[in-house]
């Protein structure tokens, strides 16, 4: 209805005849009933239906382009019932976002960028896909779908449900759902922080018990230190628009309980959320020189206080050398030049053959000053290539630069080259502090080996071989050391190469059992009576299954890094579709 939408009186994509604007509303009185009909890229008309929308964001609800949101629950509907994202195989969402760019159009795209780059970081996070959208007919550009990061949005990952979650913001205020002694908690853990000594292992202790620390530094799939991607992807990507705005943290309500698997054991936990500030927060630059450190833990002024968390957790040893050594690993696999490009130019590859249509309805992006230029330019895509030009130049120089930072404010004075190899890649691999190298790891070239990563001065990392299934470990050739986990201390540029052998009294990993209908047997994680199959190790000693794969009628499905099974165990696999619930969950 074109009421609903532009006109003066109850128009909410007008400022229209509220002082503040009418965009700016919020509400159900503000909320508007649209018909949405989705296609496919060859034309097959997926969804056809109604739904509840309203105006969504902060800033952007003033950029020309704006962001709709739509409720799944609308009439005889409770959910969008559709496959959206190649990403993911959910195929039931409560709340979708069309996101029109960012408080300016010409941010876009770098929260899908961002959201690329990190993919894969065990951080939640939305998933996009780019759209064309057109609004009672008439073109409207480009836009991204992607889920509304709610209390529904963890429920769909976890199967929690939605009333035993609380989703927070960076103030601890409860966003859409959530119980408000979860409020109080985080703010009486930050109160907690303030009055000891976080350098004390009680105290830091204290908190480890109840946030997930390493999904705060970052949360990797197979190393009990797990990590620091949160702060290290903010960090990094140079979000300036972050700390005081945009931080997520959710929960499972309810008592802390250590016995159960992340995330139901109830620890608070963070998602990377709206980076269209990332890359050093100019829409029209991207600047790698950004000391997002600095920013992180600023110790004056307004922000100061949104930075103390993370300044208080610094103070411990254990953590900063956690947040650095992952820093590096990612620095040398998902944030490496190399890994950069690759996402840079699939990301242009996928909306170039569109932007200069989008250019033409919108004038972003744009390379005029003014308002009155840009109405005056020719709409072409020079600051579309241009900006490819800029994000390039960020992926190539941001590594080094976020380096420099660390040992600028940590004191440490130079950077290490270490070099890795293998006798054999058939028998086995390393894995360097918390990134195992093989064909899984970004960033790695063709041959795989010898590995080269740069690590900071002064900061010791472990050094792990893993054999595969049928061999083992023998020695490090430099030192013939015998033990398969050393500790390398930076000082200079070093090589290590580990020796396997086969094992010779090794058995097969069997596939022991399979239920090709199982309605009543075993259910999985989420209560849900999915098909299985089960592993068995018969051997006496622990094998590691990473890179290992499933193969049903040419389809492949790869093992994850870290999958270890325990001398004569045994693992379950579940046959559907699902890999969000999971890495025991096939696709």
């Amino acid at each position: 209805d074109y009421e609903d939408i532009f006109s003066n009186e109850s128009g909410y994509y007008v400022y229209g005849n509220e002082p503040d604007g009418n965009y700016s509303q919020k509400g159900e009185e503000w909320e508007r009933i649209i018909h949405i009909e989705y296609f496919d890229v060859d034309g097959t008309l997926l969804m056809d239906r109604d739904a509840r929308s309203r105006i969504h964001g902060g800033g952007s609800r003033h950029a020309p382009k704006k962001t709709l949101r739509m409720y799944g629950e609308t009439g005889e509907f409770t959910n969008f019932n559709l496959e959206v994202f190649s990403s993911t195989e959910q195929d039931k969402f409560k709340r979708l976002l069309f996101k029109g760019g960012g408080h300016r159009l010409d941010c876009f795209p770098r929260d899908d960028l961002a959201n690329s780059i990190t993919k894969g970081l065990n951080v939640d996070q939305q998933n996009h896909k780019h759209v064309i959208v057109f609004l009672n007919g008439e073109y409207w550009g480009i836009h991204s779908i992607k889920e509304r990061m709610d209390n529904y949005f963890f429920q769909n990952i976890y199967g929690i449900d939605d009333n035993d979650l609380s989703v927070l913001d960076q103030e601890y205020n409860i966003q859409s759902g959530g119980i408000g002694a979860d409020s109080a908690a985080m703010e009486h853990l930050e109160d907690y922080m303030d009055i000891n000594d976080m350098s004390d292992p009680i105290h830091y202790q204290h908190i480890a018990e109840r946030i997930d620390i390493e999904n705060y530094i970052d949360k990797t799939v197979h190393w009990t230190m797990d990590g620091t991607n949160y702060m290290c992807g903010e960090i990094f990507l140079s979000n300036e628009d972050w700390v005081y705005s945009n931080v997520v943290m959710w929960r499972k309500s309810g008592p802390l309980n250590p016995s159960l698997n992340s995330p139901y054991d109830g620890k608070f936990r963070w998602a990377y959320y709206d980076l269209d500030g990332a890359f050093g927060g100019s829409c029209n630059n991207a600047f790698y020189t950004v000391n997002t450190l600095a920013a992180a833990t600023i110790t004056e002024g307004i922000f100061s206080s949104y930075s103390e968390f993370f300044r208080d957790l610094l103070e411990n040893e254990d953590f900063k050398i956690k947040f650095i050594n992952r820093m590096s690993d990612l620095t040398n696999s998902w944030f490496k030049p190399e890994t950069l490009h690759q996402k840079i130019h699939a990301t242009y590859e996928i909306l170039s053959p569109e932007m200069l249509e989008n250019v033409n309805r919108w004038r972003y992006p744009s390379t005029a000053g003014t308002l009155e230029a840009r109405y005056e330019e020719a709409p072409s895509l020079s600051q579309w290539y241009l900006m490819q030009e800029y994000f390039n130049r960020f992926a190539s120089r941001r590594p080094g630069k976020v380096r420099e930072h660390i040992m600028l404010k940590c004191d440490y004075p130079d950077t290490n080259k270490l070099t890795i190899d293998v006798n054999d890649q058939q028998m086995g691999t390393v894995q360097v502090n918390s990134i195992q190298i093989n064909r899984l790891l970004p960033g790695v070239d063709e041959s795989i080996y010898p590995w080269v990563g740069t690590y900071i001065d002064s900061i010791q990392l472990p050094l792990i071989a893993i054999a595969k299934p049928g061999y083992r470990f023998v020695e490090w050739a430099e030192s013939g050391n015998t033990n398969d986990t050393i500790y390398w201390m930076p000082s200079g540029d070093s090589t290590f190469t580990a020796v396997f052998t086969p094992e010779d009294a090794y058995n097969s990993i069997l596939i022991n059992e399979v239920m090709l209908s199982n309605d009543i047997t075993i259910p999985d994680n989420y209560g849900d009576f999915d098909d299985w199959s089960e592993l068995y190790n018969p051997n006496d000693n622990v094998v590691d299954l990473s890179g290992c794969e499933f193969v049903k009628s040419g389809i492949r499905w790869t093992i994850p890094n870290g999958t270890k099974i325990g001398p004569n165990d045994y693992l379950i696999y579940w046959h559907d579709k699902e890999t969000y619930q999971g890495k025991s969950h096939i696709n």
